[in-house]
């Protein structure tokens, strides 16, 4: 089991353009409604990333709601960012970092 990373992988430039990251809800609109995204953890696509732009160390607990998000809809919303919010990168990172949980116990076979 691999320990999760404090904070995401990310080149300046990114970090910069999470930063300018204006909630302006065009990647909002690239999320269908079965992808599996926790609103109740940030809200929406946009305050997401508004949210680690402003508080970094919530990484691990945000991390998990980008790590199940198709990758072409990943690449979507990247495509539509005004402020070029690296989602694709933050995807990779967050889904190869994550905790796996152990293996099963098995079952005894007990006969008494």
């Amino acid at each position: 089991m691999t320990e999760p990373r404090a904070l995401p992988t990310l080149t300046a430039p990114d970090r910069i353009a999470l930063g300018r990251c204006s909630a302006c809800g065009a990647c909002d609109a690239q999320l269908h409604p079965d992808d599996a995204w926790d609103r109740g953890l940030a809200g929406p696509p946009s305050r997401w990333a508004r949210v680690l732009a402003e508080h970094p160390e919530r990484w691990p607990e945000l991390a998990t709601s980008i790590a199940h998000l198709p990758d072409a809809r990943a690449r979507a919303m990247e495509d539509r960012c005004h402020a070029h919010v690296p989602f694709t990168r933050l995807r990779l990172d967050a889904h190869t970092h994550r905790v796996r949980p152990g293996p099963k116990k098995r079952r005894r076979n007990d006969p008494g």
